[in-house]
């Protein structure tokens, strides 16, 4: 499932979205959040490491295929927890946890 949401959520969005950016001329990205799995595998994550790589393969792909049009395409590595707002109700922290 993970390919379901991660890839090929990806590549459909960019079929759809890629005409329309195309048209605003050098205005445009395309950002693509990622883990270091997509750079290794390791042991048991491998459904998690194939998606993360597909994902960042996909941005590369579009990069090369789309920077020349003038889209900017980006896959950046966020390693770790990203905090929302339900994160830090649940948790009554407020936030504090991640200020130093």
């Amino acid at each position: 499932q993970s390919f379901q949401v991660g890839a090929k959520g990806l590549f459909i969005w960019a079929q759809l979205a890629l005409p329309d950016m195309l048209k605003n001329e050098n205005k445009t990205s395309i950002l693509v959040t990622g883990a270091t799995a997509s750079m290794r595998g390791s042991a048991k994550f491998g459904a998690f490491a194939s998606s993360k790589f597909a994902l960042r393969a996909l941005t590369q792909s579009i990069a090369r295929e789309f920077g020349p049009k003038g889209v900017h395409a980006a896959h950046f590595i966020i390693d770790g927890i990203i905090m929302n707002d339900k994160d830090k109700i649940e948790k009554n922290e407020n936030g504090k946890s991640m200020n130093p």
